[in-house]
């Protein structure tokens, strides 16, 4: 190869074809990406040679190449594909290339060179960029202090890690602080399956953390989720009025149904009056009938037939079906417990 290589140089001035040759025949990648760079400033064949090559000298002549003539991101990718990390690490600080900085510290697989790189992000305000590095040097504390102190918006990555963190976390020895702050970055994450499911491996049966999980969901809009917290805490009546605010109709029905309770029932029934066009779905009407039997509120019974009587007049002047639904209130304002409540409801059916 030596030789080679020497009868390589003889022939640069001669006929480069020969020379590549030669070189190609030694196996002299440095020789072939000298005549690439100084002789026919290819560039391309240079980068596509130290690519290829074994050796790291020959990478480091056209990384530094690459650098002088200012092709700072191929050098660096150059640089850290050929494993030379720390002068990759150095021109990504240089250029502050933040995002490319924490890719070749993982690379690096340098615990020392990830807490060095991670100290240098912070420092210039790339929080979420030193958590990665953080856990990637085995610093899940460290990692956690920075993820939630992190703004960097929406990040599915970082979301990732810090699941991933959550996930592994010993509970035991969190605060209902810890607990809040973590359960409020899910939610701030968009994430309130991921916050709903550590509450409840952290908090156990603390009633308190939940509900006050769950006006800070209110708060947010997050109302299925906040439904969610007040269930698990038993107050049936504080989740089905969440519910409410979501208006799944279907969930709401259920939930009233599975909760049998007075509040539930006219909570239920209440809201499938504002639904549209509610006194033309039979159904509808039937639901609202039976939660309101089941719930005994004659009262409210005796309201929703005298509305559906008076809503019969005046969209299609159907007397008889009107009096047919004044009627059925009648006869429920006849339950009515209350003596007074009774004969006053009956008076006002004989005026109608």
């Amino acid at each position: 190869p030596e030789l080679l290589s020497w009868l390589a140089q003889k022939y640069e001035n001669l006929n480069m074809d020969t020379a590549k040759e030669f070189y190609q025949m030694a196996g002299d990648d440095l020789g072939l990406v000298r005549l690439a760079l100084v002789e026919e400033n290819d560039i391309d064949t240079a980068v596509a040679i130290a690519e290829q090559s074994s050796k790291t000298e020959v990478a480091k002549q056209v990384a530094t190449h690459l650098e002088s003539a200012g092709d700072i991101r191929r050098a660096l990718f150059l640089y850290s594909g050929s494993g030379m990390y720390k002068d990759a690490i150095r021109i990504a600080k240089e250029h502050e290339m933040c995002s490319e900085l924490v890719q070749v510290a993982l690379d690096a697989n340098n615990q020392h060179q990830m807490m060095e790189c991670a100290s240098w992000l912070e420092d210039r305000g790339e929080v979420g960029k030193a958590a990665q590095l953080q856990a990637g040097g085995g610093n899940q504390s460290k990692a956690l202090e920075l993820i939630v102190r992190s703004d960097s918006g929406p990040d599915p990555e970082l979301n990732r890690l810090f699941a991933a963190i959550i996930d592994d976390l010993d509970v035991n020895g969190l605060t209902d602080s810890d607990v809040s702050t973590y359960a409020r970055r899910f939610l701030e994450s968009d994430e309130g399956d991921n916050a709903f499911a550590f509450l409840c491996k952290a908090c156990g049966d603390r009633h308190e953390v939940f509900e006050s999980f769950a006006a800070l969901c209110q708060e947010r809009g997050q109302h299925r989720l906040a439904s969610k917290c007040y269930a698990k805490t038993g107050d049936k009546l504080s989740s089905l009025k969440c519910l409410v605010r979501t208006k799944e109709t279907k969930t709401i029905i259920a939930f009233a149904k599975a909760a049998r309770m007075k509040e539930a029932y006219e909570i239920a029934a209440a809201y499938l009056q504002t639904l549209p066009s509610w006194s033309q779905n039979e159904q509808t009407i039937n639901t609202i009938v039976l939660f309101l039997s089941k719930a005994k509120s004659y009262e409210k019974l005796v309201e929703v037939y005298e509305s559906l009587a008076h809503m019969c007049i005046d969209e299609s002047e159907d007397f008889e079906k009107a009096l047919d639904l004044f009627t059925k209130g009648a006869t429920y304002a006849e339950k009515i417990e209350d003596a007074y409540r009774r004969a006053s409801m009956r008076r006002h059916f004989e005026r109608q």
